[in-house]
């Protein structure tokens, strides 16, 4: 009979070869399948008549065909591709919003600077007027609307971080279910092929979204996620997620060390929310900050067709009222300076010039306003609800930021009665002050030694000028650098002295921008930047001239220079630094695409060399089945003959 037994033993072999082959054709398109294949041994001999005779076979082990190394290049390249393309895509969209083209920021930015050039041609025209507003606005909308497409990216990547979080966490709760079946299984000496299949199935799911990479260990796996090793044992890895102080930060719940993911979505989007926007968005507002801080500074010192003002109300506000300002919160800060404001009488045309030195170490909103308060016809009133700064003029006064220069002098110096008058436009490039001094005594136009000295704030003198014999009274006299002082007839006496301020820019200190006095654009940041509702509402205001007259155009010109002027991006101008944004986008986009579509290169080749180890042929599974169908074959045949010759037997023994 042992024959008998040794032939079921080789049918017992020969079924389940098939039933393992019929498995693996199959599963021949299952995605993730790894073919299977019979180990055979023979079973152990018997020791019978001096012999030892063979028992038969036995099936070892049913072998998985799988290469560690493959598994493990794909499990990281499916992170890293996910990784890239989530990247890529977040890319995409941020280098759409800094495209050159129609209907972009390059085009509303050129727009905005052409019809300010297009201003000084035509500075008293409405229309034109109309056009550098409406351009203003433009840009200042293509502004907001780029910051909130970026917010809304930034809002998009929190809601799939979100969403990814709990897709990981349910996944890892069924990975730790897995593993637990696996490690039974193999602790009762069981091949647990198919939860193997399953469970590499799994980990190249969690894999897309984040960087997991498996331990094989003498039972079951263990996991490295973001690099740090995670033992999975009863209870689920599970990943916590906090978006405290404006990032978001990945957490184990089996420790409190954070989770820095590389690769897989999770990794994208941690990227993106903690670092890609934010830059840019840093750099939009950088842009902003500097634009409206080199036009509202060059608008706030100019003057409009309107004239002087008889009430401003400025729009940005302080957090503090008695805080030094420059420890208030404002993007636009105040620096040690000077500020100059006019007083005009209306009645009598005559202007007054007064310079207010600006300390914000220790200067506050409230100290400011009392300096300028005590300025005649002038009241500033700051207020406390919105802790704002206006300024009102005493009926039949005006004030202004222009820094002309004063119509006469201070006369606290002079013990003649010449009458002394100041005009011109000051055309220096710094903030200077010349000072006046009689030589002689006499009558102006009449006395054969009387002249006037005039020096500058370095003490140099810029010249001497006859007022005697010879001089004509009120012949305007060109001291230089645009200046023309009078002298009517009259006397003077020697060592007779005044002076004058000369003001090429009236706001050093940068305190009316700050507080948003008479500026072209409200708002302090990308988000919020639109024209001054005043300006828009009646571009007579507009204001692009230095001296008040309706044909000078001199701040148009310095805002239409400001393009490409060095700014406080540094050393980039205005358009040097937005050109690079949208370059600094577009080789990001680049060099994602490239990674791209070497990752998918790379996916697919892994894939590949998955398939020629992994993989099944049905031809060469039915090649193999005939093999164990033949064997089947001969097993039946020698057991019929065994039963066949043990009828002969017992019918010779009947």
């Amino acid at each position: 009979m042992l024959g008998f037994n040794t032939s079921l033993s080789a049918l017992r072999a020969s079924q389940v070869a098939i039933d393992t082959l019929a498995h693996n054709i199959a599963n021949a398109n299952t995605p993730g399948f790894h073919r299977q294949t019979i180990h055979l041994t023979e079973t152990a001999p018997i020791f019978k008549q001096n012999l030892w005779l063979g028992t038969g076979v036995r099936v070892a082990r049913i072998n998985q065909i799988a290469s560690a190394a493959v598994e493990s290049a794909l499990t990281t390249t499916i992170a890293d591709q996910n990784q890239a393309g989530r990247s890529l895509e977040a890319f995409r969209q941020i280098e759409q919003q800094f495209r050159t083209g129609n209907g972009s920021i390059h085009q509303r930015f050129a727009e905005f600077f052409d019809e300010a050039k297009n201003l000084q041609a035509q500075p008293s025209d409405s229309t034109q007027r109309l056009l550098f507003v409406r351009s203003a606005r433009s840009l200042a909308s293509e502004i907001t609307s780029i910051s909130s497409h970026l917010r809304d990216l930034r809002r998009t990547a929190r809601t799939q971080v979100e969403q990814a979080v709990d897709l990981v966490n349910a996944q890892l709760t069924a990975l730790t279910d897995l593993n637990r079946q696996i490690r039974q299984a193999q602790a009762a000496g069981q091949q647990p092929n198919d939860l193997l299949d399953q469970h590499q199935r799994l980990v190249n799911e969690i894999a897309q979204n984040v960087d997991i990479q498996v331990v094989p260990q003498p039972r079951g796996f263990a996991y490295q996620f973001a690099g740090n090793r995670m033992s999975v044992e009863n209870a689920s890895f599970q990943i916590n997620v906090d978006f405290a102080e404006g990032n978001v930060a990945f957490f184990a719940n089996q420790s409190e060390f954070t989770l820095e993911f590389e690769g897989g979505r999770l990794g994208a989007l941690q990227h993106i929310y903690n670092q890609a926007v934010p830059e840019y968005q840093a750099q939009l507002e950088t842009l902003t900050t500097s634009l409206v801080q080199g036009i509202d500074h060059l608008h706030s010192i100019g003057l409009g067709l309107t004239g002087e003002f008889s009430a401003l109300n400025g729009h940005r506000a302080v957090s503090s009222l008695s805080m030094p300002l420059n420890k208030n919160d404002s993007p636009f800060g105040v620096e040690s300076g000077e500020l100059f404001i006019s007083v005009t009488d209306h009645s009598t045309g005559q202007r007054q010039l007064h310079r207010l030195v600006v300390d914000p170490e220790i200067q506050s909103l409230q100290d400011l306003a009392a300096e300028i308060d005590a300025i005649n016809n002038v009241q500033a009133i700051v207020n406390t609800q919105d802790q704002t700064l206006s300024i009102v003029a005493a009926p039949g006064f005006g004030f202004d930021f222009a820094g002309r220069v004063p119509t006469e002098p201070d006369r606290s110096q002079i013990s003649g009665d010449a009458q002394i008058q100041f005009s011109g436009l000051y055309s220096g490039p710094n903030n200077d002050r010349f000072d006046f001094t009689v030589a002689g005594s006499g009558t102006v136009g009449v006395a054969s030694d009387l002249s006037l000295i005039v020096t500058d704030s370095a003490g140099q003198q810029v010249g001497v000028f006859n007022l005697g014999e010879g001089y004509e009274p009120g012949e305007p006299i060109e001291i230089g650098e645009g200046i023309v002082v009078r002298i009517e007839s009259g006397a003077l006496n020697d060592g007779d002295s005044f002076s004058a301020d000369l003001v090429a820019n009236a706001d050093t200190s940068g305190i009316l921008v700050a507080l948003g006095l008479n500026t072209l654009f409200e708002g302090s940041s990308a988000s919020n930047i639109r024209v001054s509702a005043a300006v828009e509402n009646d571009p007579q205001r507009l204001a692009i001239s230095r001296s008040g007259d309706s044909g000078d155009a001199g701040i148009a010109q310095r805002m239409h220079q400001l393009r490409d002027l060095p700014a406080t991006t540094g050393q980039l101008s205005l358009q040097q630094f937005l050109n690079s944004v949208t370059a600094q986008s577009a080789v990001e986009v680049a060099e994602l695409s490239a990674l791209s579509a070497d990752l998918q290169i790379q996916y697919q080749q892994l894939l590949s060399e998955r398939e020629a180890i992994s993989g099944v042929d049905p031809n060469e599974e039915m090649v193999r089945m005939l093999q164990f169908q033949r064997s089947f074959q001969a097993s039946v045949r020698v057991i019929t003959t065994i039963d066949e010759t043990l009828v002969e037997l017992m019918n010779i023994v009947r």
